[in-house]
């Protein structure tokens, strides 16, 4: 990626000129239309950061920072939420921008910067960076994984001086995801919402349908172990004693586990995978 350490390229004034400015977008904006920008990209940004095993709320962060909310025109125009110069699969836009020299001192140029096709490949591109590094350092970052930091809040920390070099970057990341509560990003794991003791009789779906058999706990809960799958099972009959309806870490409902014995292991499996008699 076209980034370097001696330059801020990541920059409070980069999308829209100046701190100031950026600030005035932060206070335009209510409170509405903020919760409809994290919803907008929290899909995108946990899809990214979960594949590279960081912080979902330490990039929307940085999104909301680096893109003033959305409302930078770099954001608008080419789905560019970091400021990443050049060029994605040929396309770019062109903008000036503001930069520091080694010495503090701020100059403008103008400059090409990646154009996406979406948010997620501005999202992929920056959690792919953190993780990556750089050629010449590729645990500069490292920092900010999940297997360094306890939190998004921690993972702050690690942006500087590297990523960015003013000081403040971290405060102020840290404070957007507390003030907007955005550690709930972070839940990566599905919980059970209800549970119900049941006796029932199912028999597994033939055909094609092949599930895979947890104990613990069923898909994606925390606890669950993947012990197999159904595929040798088909046509069994067995006896159902519990259903279980997951949440999935977006809050919206996942599937129905069943829990039952299959070759002398107790186990959750999909529901669907079941004719219910």
């Amino acid at each position: 990626m076209a980034r370097k350490t001696v330059q801020l390229l990541i920059l409070f004034g980069l999308f829209i000129g100046i701190i100031g400015q950026q600030q005035s977008v932060f206070a335009s904006l209510d409170a509405n239309e903020q919760k409809a920008f994290i919803n907008k990209l929290k899909g995108s940004v946990q899809k990214a950061t979960e594949e590279q095993r960081l912080y979902a709320s330490l990039q929307m962060a940085q999104a909301i920072v680096e893109s003033g909310w959305g409302e930078s025109a770099l954001a608008k125009e080419a789905n560019n939420y970091f400021g990443v110069k050049g060029s994605y699969n040929g396309q770019s836009v062109t903008m000036p921008t503001a930069e520091f020299d080694e010495y503090g001192n701020q100059y403008e140029i103008t400059a090409s910067f990646r154009k996406y096709p979406s948010a997620y490949q501005s999202m992929k591109d920056n959690a792919a960076l953190l993780r990556q590094g750089v050629s010449w350092n590729h645990a500069i970052y490292s920092g900010t994984w999940r297997e360094k930091a306890k939190s998004g809040t921690q993972a702050a920390n690690g942006l500087i001086p590297n990523y960015a070099t003013d000081p403040d970057y971290a405060t102020t990341l840290k404070s957007v995801i507390n003030t907007h509560d955005l550690t709930t990003l972070d839940q990566t794991k599905s919980v059970i919402k209800t549970q119900q003791n049941v006796v029932k009789t199912g028999i597994l779906k033939t055909g094609t349908r092949v599930d895979g058999m947890y104990s613990g706990a069923p898909y994606n809960v925390s606890g669950s172990k993947r012990v197999g799958n159904t595929r040798a099972y088909q046509g069994l009959t067995v006896k159902i004693t519990k259903i279980a309806q997951v949440k999935k870490p977006d809050g919206t409902n996942g599937a129905q586990y069943a829990y039952t014995t299959i070759g002398g292991k107790n186990v959750w499996v999909d529901l669907a995978g079941f004719k219910v008699i």
